[in-house]
């Protein structure tokens, strides 16, 4: 165990922290010292990010999703760099403004599945959809790396999924199903299960067996 601030900080822990820091001891060591806790963790990777090279990326402003898209499923840009991204009808110097609002743009033209059918559910509550489309277009792996790359340059996250989204992603399946709703269903599921709450509100409690039937008369 480490002598660190955290009590729960295993070594395997500390040697993670430090490889994200790039082997930097003293901004590991500052990050540690603070808990670690996510802020120090996020302030370490973006000391570490100022230091590393910067590719420049032009992009055209009136399709920035498609230009972004190509250039992370290319494998163009180095998520080991700092983007420096120029507008193709702006003359404006890129300091980290042009950069969030890009990432902005690109991350928002997702969640309204501008070019394919990505996620559903309401705006800010969005779940990614098991379909063949999503699964082989390999655009949720794309905009994962791009949040990843935009977080890790001190910029914007996606704040468009489900918490429960969030919760798996941190905690597994189990972690999230502490925080799932009726909401967090697809439209055929939430209708069932509405329906199923209002049957079993107005009616005596049913066996096992009648409430399998009940669902697949709902269903159908």
């Amino acid at each position: 165990m480490s002598t660190f601030g955290s009590t729960n900080l295993t070594n395997e822990k500390v040697s993670a922290i430090f490889k994200f820091s790039g082997d930097n001891y003293e901004i590991s060591s500052e990050c540690l010292l603070k808990g670690p806790t996510l802020t120090s963790i996020l302030m370490m990777i973006n000391k570490r990010f100022e230091v590393l090279p910067r590719i420049k990326q032009q992009v055209d402003s009136q399709d920035v999703w498609s230009d972004m898209v190509a250039l992370y499923k290319g494998r163009s840009v180095n998520c080991y760099s700092k983007l420096r991204v120029s507008l193709d009808d702006q003359p404006a110097v890129d300091t980290g403004g042009v950069r969030r609002q890009m990432y902005t743009t690109v991350f928002s033209d997702f969640a309204n599945n501008k070019s394919a059918a990505l996620f559903d559910g309401p705006p800010n509550n969005l779940r990614p959809m098991c379909t063949a489309e999503a699964r082989s277009s390999g655009l949720l792996k794309i905009l994962g790396c791009m949040v990843a790359h935009s977080i890790c340059q001190d910029g914007v996250g996606f704040p468009h999924l489900a918490q429960t989204c969030y919760w798996y992603i941190i905690g597994g399946e189990d972690k999230a199903l502490q925080f799932a709703s009726v909401e967090d269903l697809p439209a055929d599921s939430a209708f069932i299960v509405s329906q199923v709450r209002i049957y079993l509100y107005n009616s005596k409690p049913v066996g096992v067996s009648q409430y399998a039937n009940l669902l697949v008369l709902t269903h159908h």
